[in-house]
């Protein structure tokens, strides 16, 4: 295997070394001490419902383990993979009677894009660890093959579907900031529109101004962020609603909507902002 692999690509020459000095480790064998583990959030979602795969190694001992990170990403055919930042510390846990150390190496999101059983997980990473200490110490490198884990992916229901759905799958809450209340008729002014939630905004369609009169708008994109929050994944999306006022007096612009199905509460839902007012003068003294 070694060969095949270093007259195809000789970039895989330090990688295939290693393979060839120690042996391929899997969930199963302990005798080396280490373990490897995918996690998986939800074995059962909705389409385009977020589930998070958690890579983890299980080592028992003081060993010093430096981790080189994910060196095969999974790939999994109708699923969007995305790494993400999170940060889980160590946690000791008992595996058959017998005290091991859990070591989070990296953290995964998927999207499901097509229904029906997806398989994914898989992927490896290369670690090393210094074993023994002082002469009669030595350092060891292991190339470690991680699990496949299967997720069951059900349709979104078409009862309470709106006709216009989104296509929205989580929980979100909608707010709109700037203190450029006041304003001339002949200047247009820019409000800050968050759409913040647990599921998976980007790429689908943006809120829904329901407006009122007198004035002319756009809704512009500008930026997604996403951090984790209480073991989950949350993400905001911001926009920039631009609007230019056609006449004075207190001008009623209207409220922003979004809907989404709400995987928790197994229902659709609609999310308002505040109502949004200007109070607009002709600029003269």
């Amino acid at each position: 295997m070694g060969k095949n692999i270093l007259k195809r690509t000789a970039g895989f020459l330090l990688l295939v070394t290693v393979m060839l000095q120690e042996p391929l480790l899997s969930a199963e064998e302990t005798e080396t001490g280490i373990r490897t583990a995918v996690e998986i959030s939800k074995t059962s979602v909705y389409l385009w419902e977020r589930v998070l795969l958690r890579y983890y190694i299980y080592t028992s001992g003081s060993d010093e383990i430096k981790i080189d990170d994910i060196k095969n990403v999974p790939v999994a055919p109708a699923l969007m993979m995305e790494k993400i930042d999170e940060n889980i510390g160590l946690k000791t846990v008992m595996i058959n009677g017998k005290k091991m150390v859990r070591r989070h190496i990296c953290t995964f999101e998927c999207i499901p894009e097509k229904t029906g059983t997806l398989e994914t997980g898989t992927g490896s990473a290369v670690i090393s660890y210094d074993r023994g200490s002082g002469l009669s110490g030595f350092s060891r490198i292991r190339y470690l093959m991680f699990e496949k884990r299967k997720i069951k992916v059900l349709p979104l229901p078409a009862k309470g579907r709106p006709h216009d759905y989104s296509g929205h799958v989580g929980n979100f809450r909608i707010k709109v900031s700037g203190n450029n209340r006041r304003v001339n008729l002949s200047e247009m002014t820019v409000l800050t529109i968050s759409v913040e939630g647990t599921g998976n905004i980007y790429g689908r369609r943006r809120p829904v101004l329901v407006p009122g009169y007198g004035f002319n708008c756009i809704i512009m994109e500008e930026k997604t962020r996403k951090f984790t929050e209480g073991g989950k994944v949350r993400v905001r999306n911001t926009y920039s609603l631009n609007i230019s006022p056609l006449v004075t007096g207190k001008l009623d612009v209207g409220y922003l909507k979004l809907d989404f199905f709400d995987p928790e509460k197994r229902r659709y839902a609609t999310v308002k902002s505040e109502r949004i007012y200007l109070d607009v003068t002709d600029g003269k003294k």
